[in-house]
């Protein structure tokens, strides 16, 4: 078995037991679990799936990613947000690849991952992901601007 089987089959492990914990977890039990120092691991590892070569292992890490931060509001797992861009535009990954990677970008309500999500939405050719990035793309300009019109009226202006 090499060293890149072995990392791969390490952080598949990582993974699984990641998905467990997530998936077991409740919103008020994370709070008591997943101190600070877990949830930089718990990216660290994370990051290391999305920049493997491994598609699938890629898309769990981005399904992953998506469970943990909705368990756990106030941490920003901001060190995920360039590999999911890099798997977002990688137009040799299938599409669900790129479809999870989107939706995680979402979540992470960085002002570069709406960029990139903007981007592929206008010039991907995959029909599946430039109709979910389009929507994502809609859902954050209307969330935008319900923002700025519930400020107008608070203001009276």
């Amino acid at each position: 078995m090499g060293w890149k089987a072995l990392a791969v089959g390490l952080v598949l492990l990582g993974l699984a037991t990641v998905g467990n914990v997530a998936y077991a977890l409740t919103p008020s039990s994370a709070d008591a679990i997943c101190t600070e120092e877990r949830l930089k691991l718990i990216e660290k590892n994370l990051v290391i799936a999305m920049e493997s070569d491994a598609p699938s292992l890629q898309t769990s890490a981005a399904v992953v990613l998506r469970q943990v931060m909705a368990l756990t509001p106030g941490f920003e797992f901001s060190q995920s947000v360039i590999p999911l861009m890099r798997i977002l535009k990688d137009d040799r990954l299938d599409s669900q690849a790129r479809v999870a990677a989107a939706l995680a970008l979402n979540d992470l309500r960085s002002s570069i991952g709406d960029f990139a999500i903007l981007r592929t939405a206008q010039f991907t050719e995959e029909q599946r992901l430039k109709t979910v990035c389009t929507w994502l793309v809609y859902e954050r300009y209307r969330e935008s601007n319900e923002a700025a019109l519930s400020a107008h009226s608070i203001t009276g202006n």
